[in-house]
């Protein structure tokens, strides 16, 4: 939708997009102290999450907002996406290198959401002066709405709570970032389990998410930051995950070692990002076509697709299309690398059988 705005804008679109940009970074799905989002939300306020974190997920959105700073010349916009990139360099990073597929809905104890939440008394006693603010700011006058307490969720703008406070607007800022500071200190004690398979499609998307930030963010320390971590990745996906002249869908130990269409498509499509930002040397080119026309020969049957190389199991037959998910279509993002790397489609598995 917003390629389409650019291209073609429209009153209606303009302002479904807005909303809708402003609702995911705004209410329950967005993380208000630690950046990032959660997987979805469970009610049709945007206030009650499934408190689960996704590599994938945050790997994409960071890229919509990174498209809708573009489109709307909106740098409010560009701050989700930077909060939201660094939140996963922080909090997904694998040691052994790539980044782990998912922060978990429940605490160290159990509890939904208990990483999250916070007990009125617990607000109070941090706030201390600032409690009064803090009241107005997230609505912690109503009932807490979790068994652990409220999850932090502005009720009105900064700039609506100055004008409240009749306080000057930096001195508000300044105070609620100390206090967010002292609240992440204090979550940081908390324990919360991860999911720490490492996966390449995941891992794909991230690396296409960095390589826009690097091309996107004009501060020398921010795009440097990006490339590095970008560069790093790339390079880790390529020596990790190829084994034996394919692609593996997780690093060892990890996870089922076989790759699916998806594995392929979204690591190509990584590649060809970062690729074309930096002077990628002649294997690396070699490479990238490689694993795109390996993919093409492993899953385009016939004149359809297939999901995985084992159509008996997980993943059914093949279909003549793959739609949209919660992820893009694999066959999509295979064919716009493919476009873009000048290739021509190889003949698929079964063209090849007839001739």
């Amino acid at each position: 939708l917003l390629r389409i705005h650019a291209r073609e804008p429209h009153a209606e679109l303009d302002a479904f997009l807005r909303l809708t940009l402003r609702q995911i970074a705004t209410q329950g799905l967005h993380d208000e102290l630690g950046g990032g989002f959660f997987r979805y939300t469970t009610d049709p306020d945007w206030q009650t999450p499934h408190f689960e974190k996704l590599l994938a997920d945050n790997a994409l959105l960071a890229r919509v907002y990174l498209r809708a700073a573009k489109v709307f010349a909106e740098p409010e916009w560009q701050n989700v996406a930077q909060r939201t990139l660094d939140f996963i360099l922080r909090e997904f990073r694998a040691a052994e290198g790539g980044y782990h597929v998912a922060l978990s809905a429940l605490d160290g104890a159990g509890n939904d959401g208990g990483y999250y939440l916070w007990s009125r008394e617990e607000l109070r006693a941090l706030a201390g002066a600032r409690w009064p603010w803090l009241e107005r700011y997230w609505g912690l006058a109503a009932p807490a709405p979790f068994a652990s307490g409220h999850l932090p969720i502005p009720r009105l703008s900064r700039a609506q709570l100055a004008a409240e406070l009749k306080q000057p607007q930096a001195t508000v800022d300044a105070e609620l970032d100390a206090l967010y500071a002292q609240l992440r200190q204090r979550r940081a004690q908390r324990t919360l389990p991860v999911d720490r398979q490492v996966l390449a499609a995941a891992n794909g998307l991230l690396l296409t998410a960095l390589a826009e930030a690097s091309a996107q963010f004009e501060t020398p320390v921010d795009k440097a930051r990006y490339a590095r971590a970008a560069a790093e990745l790339a390079e880790f996906l390529q020596r990790e995950f190829w084994r034996d002249g394919r692609l593996v869908r997780a690093h060892a130990g990890t996870a089922p070692a076989d790759a699916s269409l998806e594995d392929y498509a979204y690591v190509a499509e990584g590649l060809l990002n970062w690729h074309a930002l930096t002077d990628a040397s002649i294997p690396q080119q070699e490479f990238l076509i490689a694993l795109t026309e390996q993919a093409w020969s492993r899953y385009h049957v016939d004149g359809q697709w297939r999901l995985g190389d084992d159509a008996l199991l997980r993943w059914g037959g093949t279909e003549l299309a793959l739609a949209d998910t919660a992820l893009p279509a694999p066959p999509a993002v295979l064919m716009r690398v493919t476009r873009n790397l000048g290739l021509n489609p190889p003949r698929s598995v079964g063209a090849e059988r007839a001739a």
